[in-house]
Formats: C-alpha cells, sequence, structure tokens
C-alpha cells in the first residue's frame, strides 16, 4: 500500500469500502474515497450518491469541495491549497490529508512507519534525475510558461547542488579533482617527451 502504516491500512480496510485504497495519490484524487470514509462515520449527514467518481478536473475539484464544505462544519478546515495537490497527484499531497483525516475520525495520532529505515541513505540509482525533476505534476500543472520556466530552473539548479553536496560528501569530488590533475600533469609529460 505505498507505505502506509499497517494500523492506517487495517482502519481503511475495516470501512469495508467499494474501492480499496492501494495507492493513496492515486485513489484519493478525485474525493470519491475520501467521501465514503466520510459517509461511514457520518450516515445521516452525507449521501455518496452526491459525489462523482470521475477523472476530469472539474468533477473531482467539485468532490472536494463539497468534500471541505462538509468537513468545515465538523470543524475540520480543508482548504483548496490542501485539496489541490491530491487532485494534481502531488507528492505527499494524499498521505498528508489522510494523515489528518485520520486522526480526526479516530481520535488516534497517526502511526510513524518505517523508524528503523529513516538512516540508510537511497542508493545512488534510486534517486530522482533532474529530467525526472522537470515533470513534477506541481510543474506541469504551472499554465504561465514564464513561471513555469522560472520554477523549472530553480529545480534543476538545486538539484544540481544537491548532487555536489552528495559528491563532497562522498569524497569523490577530492578524487575527481585529483584525477584531473593527473590526466593535465600525464598530457603535459607526453608533450614535452614528444618535443
Amino acid at each position: 500500500m505505498y507505505g502506509l502504516p499497517r494500523e492506517v491500512i487495517n482502519w481503511l480496510d475495516s470501512l469495508d469500502l467499494a474501492y480499496s485504497v492501494r495507492n493513496p495519490k492515486r485513489d484519493l484524487s478525485n474525493g470519491f474515497v475520501c467521501a465514503e470514509i466520510l459517509c461511514r462515520y457520518y450516515p445521516k449527514e452525507m449521501s455518496i450518491y452526491s459525489y462523482d467518481n470521475g477523472l476530469k478536473v472539474e468533477k473531482k475539484t467539485d468532490n472536494w469541495e463539497q468534500i471541505a464544505k462538509f468537513l468545515k462544519k465538523k470543524d475540520f478546515t480543508l482548504k483548496k491549497e490542501e485539496f489541490e495537490p491530491i487532485i494534481y497527484y502531488a507528492e505527499g499531497g494524499a498521505e498528508k490529508f489522510l494523515r489528518r483525516l485520520y486522526e480526526f475520525l479516530t481520535k488516534r495520532k497517526y502511526p510513524e512507519k518505517f523508524k528503523k529505515f529513516d538512516s540508510i541513505p537511497v542508493p545512488h540509482y534510486a534517486q530522482p534525475t533532474a529530467s525526472l525533476l522537470t515533470k513534477n505534476t506541481e510543474l506541469v500543472r504551472i499554465i504561465d510558461n514564464k513561471e513555469k520556466a522560472s520554477r523549472t530552473v530553480f529545480q534543476l539548479m538545486r538539484h544540481g547542488e544537491e548532487k555536489k553536496q552528495q559528491l563532497k560528501d562522498m569524497g569523490i569530488e577530492k578524487y575527481m579533482e585529483e584525477k584531473k590533475n593527473q590526466d593535465v600533469n600525464s598530457s603535459t609529460n607526453r608533450q614535452t617527451q614528444s618535443h
């Protein structure tokens, strides 16, 4: 279930939803599953038939606006800035909301996941590339080309700085500098020997 804590998975399974939540980023995007969860807790106040299980942005937005309006009555504030990342599949948006919803509905603290694996570094081959960062859903949905270009450049610059820092931390930068100096020296020696 894409990194959800076992306790949250059990909670979702216990609700006997029509659509199971296997990938929160995808499954919560249109708001239908969230509406179904709320219908389980407030069956007399909410009807699932008011929500559309479609994938069009207009339908998703309408669903989330209805959910926000309902949750406001229950003293749970859900702003547009909070549900928009869920609609557009932004990384972490759905899980952040699910965390808040879980704590609100169950009155329990959201369980921490994978504590023992936090200190293990991500292998080099599994880290995001510059190309992947430019295809980020947050960047893709920006309409203004100038804004999109400036954010893309910022992302790429930040990515470059992070990569340099990683290399520096690993000591590779110093090794590459020494290797470059050796290559220059050997090239110079060859040139002097040939003359």
